[in-house]
């Protein structure tokens, strides 16, 4: 009884135990995670000059013809750093911030030292333009070195920011004479450039701000201005507010907000509870209202049942990295309202009034519509637009518009609503570019991709960015956009081509497969910036979206005219008539690749297993172990069954039949006996060389191995059998995926785990002495017995 109790009360503590720390873990990751900081426009310099065209130290003053008046003390106009504890505002060492700033600078005070006649930094009055000018630095102490050469920088912290260093004063290259004028009347100072000992490390960018990283031993933050002279600043608008917000899974939410919820108008009652409504501080979040009404008579209600399941699932399944280790965006559309009766066409203007009239549910109070416009994005559904565009997104920011007339597919539906929420997140017709129809640039910001008038059978999908870049004046037809997938360009004669998905593509459409073709694959009317010589640019849409619409200038109430000039009615219903004839371009049979003089180095019943290990942070689904079985051999046909186990346990498998003179799925097996030198070619990375022979253990056992690079993948494989034993590959940056052989039957292990036989036979070594032990004692007791 005592020994339960025991273990009773060890279960209790343990759970207390593990119970505490679960709530000091959310605790601290709920933190406050938000500050904001009022900076004097008139700068934070430790030492600077006075003002323009007043150039006192703090000592002397000048006239405007600028006599020296000695002995008139001019007050300091300027102000030293504003510094942040970090850690008392909540910020530790590796939360994931952002530092963004709004504000206002009368243009004469933000002169640039490196350019006397510029006016370019800070915010003019009354003006939304960014201009830069905002710098910090990490440090270790709440105080700076007085040499000015020193800055107190946190070791390595650069890491975490663009570096950034203010140029010298301007006075001996900028302006000779005034530094003649002033050495004449004694003033040595300013014989030579002046150093100033601003805080700098990385520059902050208005609006869009930066993302950064709390590195290392970061104890407090400096901040201050670019700005060099006050004069006009010193009865400035107003202050720059600075926000710091701590944001553990980067999707532009504060964790204070998504965990706590929106206190909109800090009365200590919350106005909005994201929680609630499935926001999770370590998974990317985006929240989209969709409004809608009745345009011209036409009611603009109706969309599929499936059109929120299926941009929510477009975007679960985005190749995007999370805290929380699974992958995916989740996107959160709320149906609101209907905004009344308008026009059937409305203008870009109207549609902003209409937001600030219908933003949030008719039954919302006013603080929590303002805490929705901190996080929501809005779209309204309407009919036709003024220009006939088929739709409108700000760039980047928070408000879009779909227009697409009678249009009720749902496919383009959804495509219409992801490019331009794609805007709002900044991506513009190119990924990071307005060049529009880039081949090799498969996303849905991209007319091509769209609405699929061409019949390319794209998904709802943004790019990943892993596609070749084409060079215009020097293609190589044999490696295609490097991934065997359909594709659409524009012929010289005017016409539409589209490929039939494999590697190799025939841009010029001659009949033949070459190298060194020169084409502008880009040039349709629509395009008007495409030259015959360029080098087009796949781009990583996922990995580059802006999440944190807050910061940019179309937050702010009014209209913001998007730049990107959309499809209208017309164009898509031209692009729906020209893909009537468009010419399919297959690879020509004569020019198909394949290998010669294959020798299958296996057989049916062989089989081989592989654990799989990451550099990075893979997500649950991704695979932990594989074994492949060769069920048949038929010539060069070989077919083979995969098992295959995931990291969360998870298992599947499949078959499949591959002709290995084309090339065996994901390079598993080759030809065997192949030597240096020697190519095969493969269907998915074109022609692949043998570029070194080594020997390797692998599996138990020395074994002769080719190797060879390609496509940012290393990978070995047994000489004599053509079987993969080791494949290095990069799927990101961030993520690389290692596959070792463990175990096969066509070498070394058998497959027979040797400690398992071992216990096996320890155990029924075992069984066999308790059964004889059995019979000794009975047959003892039995002979006591007798002799009773």
């Amino acid at each position: 009884m005592k020994r339960r109790l025991f273990s009773l009360a060890v279960c209790l503590f343990l759970f207390v135990g593990l119970f505490s720390v679960s709530i000091n873990i959310v605790k601290s990751a709920a933190g406050d995670g938000i500050v904001e900081v009022d900076l004097n426009v008139r700068g934070t310099f430790l030492r600077a000059m006075d003002d323009w065209p007043y150039f006192g130290p703090g000592d002397y003053e000048y006239d405007e013809n600028l006599e020296l008046q000695v002995g008139t003390h001019t007050d300091f106009r300027v102000e030293e750093p504003t510094i942040i504890d970090l850690q008392a505002e909540g910020f530790n060492e590796g939360d994931k911030i952002y530092i963004s700033w709004l504000g206002g600078l009368y243009p004469d005070g933000a002169w640039n030292p490196a350019n006397p006649g510029s006016i370019g930094y800070g915010l003019r009055e009354n003006d939304d333009t960014p201009h830069g000018g905002l710098l910090g630095l990490f440090s270790t102490t709440s105080t700076l070195d007085n040499d000015l050469d020193s800055l107190n920088r946190v070791p390595g912290a650069i890491d975490y920011g663009e570096e950034y260093f203010t140029p010298d004063t301007w006075w001996q290259d900028g302006r000779p004479e005034l530094s003649q004028k002033l050495q004449s009347k004694g003033i040595d100072w300013y014989t030579s450039s002046m150093k100033t000992d601003i805080p700098e490390d990385f520059q902050i960018f208005p609006y869009t701000g930066m993302k950064i990283e709390v590195p290392r031993n970061a104890k407090f933050l400096f901040l201050s201005l670019i700005d060099a002279y006050y004069r006009d600043n010193y009865e400035g608008p107003k202050g720059l507010v600075v926000t710091i917000e701590k944001d553990t899974d980067e999707d532009g939410i504060p964790d204070h907000w998504e965990i706590n919820g929106i206190d909109s108008d800090k009365d200590g009652t919350i106005d909005l509870d994201l929680a609630g409504m499935g926001a999770d501080w370590e998974h990317k979040d985006i929240f989209v209202e969709f409004d809608w009404g009745n345009f011209g008579g036409h009611n603009s209600y109706y969309w599929p049942d499936s059109f929120v399941p299926t941009l929510e699932a477009a975007f679960a399944k985005a190749p995007v990295k999370n805290p929380d280790n699974v992958d995916g965006i989740n996107l959160h559309i709320i149906y609101s309202q209907d905004v009344g009766t308008y026009p059937e066409s409305i203008s870009w203007n109207q549609f902003q009034t209409i937001k600030e009239t219908y933003f949030g549910d008719s039954d919302d109070k006013p603080e929590t519509v303002d805490a929705k416009k901190l996080v929501f994005h809005y779209c309204l559904k309407a009919y036709k637009q003024v220009g006939g565009s088929s739709g409108k997104g700000e760039w980047p920011g928070n408000d879009f518009l779909i227009t697409l007339g009678d249009i009720s597919n749902l496919e383009r539906l959804c495509a219409t609503f992801m490019h331009e929420l794609g805007h709002n997140l900044g991506l513009h017709h190119g990924g990071n570019e307005p060049l529009n129809y880039k081949p090799n640039y498969i996303s849905v910001m991209n007319y091509m991709f769209q609405l699929d008038s061409y019949g390319t059978g794209r998904s709802l999908d943004f790019s990943g960015g892993n596609h070749n870049p084409l060079v215009e004046s020097n293609l190589n037809e044999n490696n295609g956009i490097g991934e065997a997938v359909k594709t659409v360009w524009r012929l010289t004669n005017g016409s539409v081509a589209i490929s039939d998905g494999n590697l190799a593509i025939d841009w010029n459409v001659d009949g033949n497969i070459a190298a060194n073709v020169q084409m502008n694959l880009n040039n349709f009317p629509q395009e008007p910036n495409s030259n015959d010589d360029e080098t087009l640019r796949d781009y990583n849409d996922w990995e580059n979206l802006f999440y944190r619409f807050r910061s940019t200038s179309a937050f702010a109430s009014g209209a913001q005219e998007d730049t990107h000039t959309e499809l209208t009615l017309e164009e898509i219903e031209a692009m729906d008539e020209e893909a009537k004839n468009i010419i399919e371009v297959p690879i020509p049979e004569s020019e198909i690749v394949v290998n010669e003089d294959v020798s299958v180095g296996v057989k049916g019943g062989d089989w081989m297993e592989y654990s799989v290990s990451y550099d990075g942070n893979p997500s649950d689904d991704h695979t932990n172990w594989f074994r492949v079985e060769v069920e048949k051999v038929e010539e060069t046909n070989i077919t083979a069954h995969f098992e295959v186990e995931r990291i969360n346990g998870e298992k599947y498998s499949f078959s499949e039949t591959y002709d290995l003179k084309v090339g065996f799925h994901d390079a598993i097996i080759i030809s065997s006996g192949l030597d240096l030198g020697d190519q095969f070619f493969h269907d998915q990375f074109g022609s692949i060389s043998i570029e070194y022979i080594e020997d390797y253990g692998y599996a138990g056992e020395e074994r002769t191995v080719v190797a060879a690079i390609f496509s940012d993948n290393i990978a070995h494989w047994d000489k004599n059998t053509g079987v993969l034993t080791q494949l290095d590959w990069s799927q990101s940056p961030d993520l690389k995926h290692h596959w070792l052989i463990e175990k096969t039957s066509l070498w070394g292990e058998t497959g027979i785990d040797i400690m398992l036989l071992v216990g096996f036979g320890i155990a029924i070594v075992a069984v066999l002495l308790i059964i004889l032990l059995f019979f000794r004692r009975k047959k003892k007791k039995s002979e006591n017995e007798h002799k009773l």
